[in-house]
């Protein structure tokens, strides 16, 4: 596992190799304030913009901030922009680098376990928009991503789970032996994450992002769990009961099992392991009719929706999905009212 230490040479000579004509850093300012001397060996021509993370400030205003900040230093399209810090940072940083002078160069370097495993690779950054998740996004690949999971010893056990349920989605998409580990955890500690996990899904995801780029059809078999898990993210944001994105894709995954079975892809018994052990570590909600047409409501805007027809990635073994299989509105919302705790 690459230390600290080896991470910051690594960057800095990336950054040496470039000479970039300045150095913009969109930082999580709680991360900020654990690793105030972390760019320190950075001496000049850098700009500094922490940011008080939370779902809500995914928007256009925050990234009309960063723009104005960057426009005021005088950044020019040599430059380079460093996220550091969780999935949002990832999102927000990259695409306001996306936009600004038409796009200047990216490195991410994560501290989330979601943002190490999903957010800060792929080349996706969005911003919400009208309470609907990532309405708003482009594809801009970044330059380097910088992994250490030892940034993973300050995370509240609730950042942990945030990036356990998309590491579900892993075990769950790719190979057998993935879900055959993660499933034997006893508790979630950053100790108990293995750096082999992280390794395997950042591989995965690096080995589709090749194949479909732009999310035409292999990539999305990265968005089990996340039709639904979106549309539910959506809901909370809307009633300012923010929910974590991984959270909310575990919540998703759930919900989307029980609709493939219902659909006979995937089998009772390995419906029911999957979604006893997702219910382990995440709580279940049960949603009144009204509310899951609302959720279905965000589904039919949802990015992955073609004519109002709703098309998912669906499980039909571990390591095995069907893709884009047609799913009507009214089967989702059928099932959001099942008590699946």
């Amino acid at each position: 596992m690459s230390t600290m230490i080896e991470i910051k040479h690594n960057l800095q000579s990336f950054i040496i190799q470039h000479n970039f004509s300045s150095i913009v850093i969109i930082a999580d300012e709680t991360v900020w304030n654990y690793y105030p001397n972390y760019f320190d060996f950075i001496k000049e021509k850098k700009i500094i913009i922490p940011i008080i993370i939370s779902e809500k400030i995914k928007n256009l205003a925050t990234c009309e901030l960063i723009w104005q900040k960057m426009s005021d230093a005088q950044v020019d399209r040599e430059a380079l922009c460093i996220n550091f810090g969780g999935g949002i940072i990832s999102d927000i940083g990259g695409f306001a680098a996306s936009i600004y002078k038409r796009g200047i160069k990216v490195v991410n370097i994560p501290t989330t376990l979601l943002a190490m495993i999903d957010a800060a690779i792929g080349g996706k950054n969005g911003i919400n928009f009208n309470h609907i998740k990532n309405m708003i996004g482009t594809f801009h690949f970044p330059e380097k991503v910088f992994i250490d999971k030892n940034f993973l010893k300050t995370l509240t056990h609730n950042e942990l789970l945030n990036g356990f349920g998309e590491l579900i989605k892993y075990a769950l998409i790719t190979k057998r032996d993935l879900w055959n580990e993660i499933k034997q955890i006893p508790s979630l500690s950053a100790d108990e994450i293995k750096q082999t996990w992280i390794d395997k899904a950042v591989s995965f995801k690096a080995e589709v992002v090749k194949i479909d780029p732009f999310d035409k059809n292999e990539r999305q078999i990265l968005n089990v769990g996340h039709t639904i898990g979106h549309a539910i993210e959506s809901f909370y944001l809307k009633k300012g009961d923010e929910i974590s994105h991984g959270n909310a894709v575990a919540i998703g995954t759930v919900f989307e099992i029980y609709l493939s079975n219902y659909k006979k892809l995937v089998s009772t018994k390995l419906a029911e392991e999957i979604s006893n052990f997702i219910k382990r570590f995440f709580t279940i909600p049960t949603f009144t009719k009204t509310e899951s047409l609302e959720i279905a409501s965000y589904i039919s805007n949802d990015k992955k929706t073609m004519l109002q027809t709703v098309f998912l990635p669906l499980l039909n073994d571990i390591g095995k999905i069907s893709l884009k299989q047609k799913v009507e509105i009214a089967e989702i919302v059928e099932i959001l009212q099942n008590d699946l705790r």
